[in-house]
């Protein structure tokens, strides 16, 4: 496997005479620049001239012909190639020596196919394809290259970091509000349930305290505080319960929506997106409702949520939660989720480790000395992942002692986690006398 420091490489192929996917990648490049000195690809153009290339922001390797050892080292194979050729590209792919795919790295390899006709009619993932190993997702335009390229490339970045969930240590609670008090620039990143209130039976039913509104609503008046709610839950639910707070920002469905701080309109992160695996999830989700009564289903723009807490047989739900989970290892472009009751797929465009380091680079955030970020679930984890790199970084598992996590502090109830925002609002009322 590429050691973490390496370049990571992307294998791009096109047909003969189309350089489409050579400006999309140039464009890509001037668009994250952050990019540039991370990557190196290999090219394959048949017919390809020199004084043709446009990719010039990253080394680049140009074999005349394809070959199974040239995607060997890759991370990312993207095919710009007609159904035809896309087929005839992917079974020889897997015609490639034992060694050779034995050589290849742990974490999945990613296939992006990309019909340049927008035909929709790309063919499946070829069976003899190991899931385990490979993604394949299908785009049906060149526009969701870039938006693609640069989600894939932070999960790969994100796991590369190779850190392993351990038991967390108790959260000390006078050291962080001492360091709250000397910040001078602070962000703030909460998931809601389970961590600002308790997991309830029915989701409708968790809406936020008095008490948790009321240090929230202090919080924000601080000018040196940036507060984000960054969430599973939908716009509609979020912009209900937090929407009259001044100054808060809202993340909606793991990062499919967005509401930056002082807006009003809400952003659609995959607004020219196509989610092609969710007919087949859903297919596969009312399958296992139907056979037991209690359980149902939760669809939103980027994921499907089978629940099974309410179950009449919570016994035989948990034991089928784990067939549904490896039948959905099958459905590519995902990532799937085991939750607390439940089982989420969810496309793998979208999660909160996106949305944390979105957040994190915006100017008024790029100073800050003092984050603090909460969470209790597998989601949360990539919050945790993504602030690794972060000194001034303070990551909280909302859970019991037994829980590994990423998150280096614990806190055993939401209550706890109220109760800190209690201090800190208490810390800036006395700040602004």
């Amino acid at each position: 496997m590429l050691a973490f420091d390496q370049p990571l490489v992307i294998y791009a192929q096109q047909q003969v005479a189309n350089q489409q996917l050579t400006q999309c990648l140039e464009d890509f490049l001037n668009k994250h620049p952050e990019w540039q000195s991370r990557l190196a690809f290999t090219h394959v153009c048949p017919g390809w001239r020199q004084s043709t290339s446009k990719l010039t922001k990253a080394p680049v390797h140009r074999p005349s012909h394809y070959h199974p050892d040239q995607v060997k080292d890759a991370a990312i194979c993207v095919l710009l190639l007609p159904p035809q050729q896309l087929q005839e590209w992917l079974l020889d792919f897997q015609k490639a020596d034992d060694d050779a795919l034995a050589a290849l790295p742990d974490i999945p390899k990613y296939i992006l196919a990309v019909d340049p006709s927008c035909s929709s009619k790309l063919p499946p993932t070829p069976p003899l394809l190991p899931v385990e190993r490979y993604q394949l997702m299908t785009l049906p335009s060149l526009d969701q290259l870039p938006t693609t390229l640069h989600s894939i490339l932070s999960r790969i970045v994100a796991q590369r970091k190779m850190a392993l969930p351990t038991p967390a240590d108790p959260l000390p609670m006078e050291t962080m509000v001492t360091q709250y008090q000397q910040a001078k620039n602070r962000l703030f990143l909460f998931d809601y349930d389970g961590t600002l209130t308790p997991i309830v039976s029915r989701p409708e039913m968790a809406l936020p305290s008095p008490s948790l509104l009321t240090h929230l609503k202090s919080l924000c008046m601080d000018p040196a505080n940036n507060i984000w709610i960054v969430s599973g839950r939908d716009q509609k639910f979020l912009q209900q319960c937090f929407g009259h707070l001044q100054g808060i920002g809202l993340s909606a469905e793991h990062g499919s929506f967005m509401k930056f701080p002082g807006e009003t309109q809400w952003i659609d992160m995959l607004k020219d997106v196509t989610l092609t695996w969710k007919d087949q999830a859903l297919d596969l989700f009312h399958t296992y409702t139907q056979g037991l009564p209690g359980t149902e289903i939760e669809e939103k723009k980027s994921s499907i949520t089978w629940h099974y807490r309410n179950a009449l047989d919570v016994e035989k739900a948990t034991q089928q939660s784990e067939i549904c989970r490896q039948q959905l290892l099958k459905v590519p472009g995902v990532d799937i989720l085991v939750g607390k009751m439940n089982v989420e797929v969810r496309s793998l465009l979208v999660n909160k480790g996106n949305v944390v380091n979105r957040i994190r680079h915006q100017d008024a955030n790029a100073l800050a000395d003092f984050i603090l970020c909460a969470g209790d679930d597998q989601t949360d984890e990539d919050m945790f992942r993504a602030l690794l790199d972060a000194p001034a970084a303070h990551a909280i598992l909302v859970g019991p002692a037994s829980k590994s996590t990423l998150a280096p502090f614990r806190v055993d109830d939401s209550h706890i986690m109220v109760d800190l925002l209690g201090q800190f609002a208490s810390v800036s009322h006395h700040a602004c006398l």
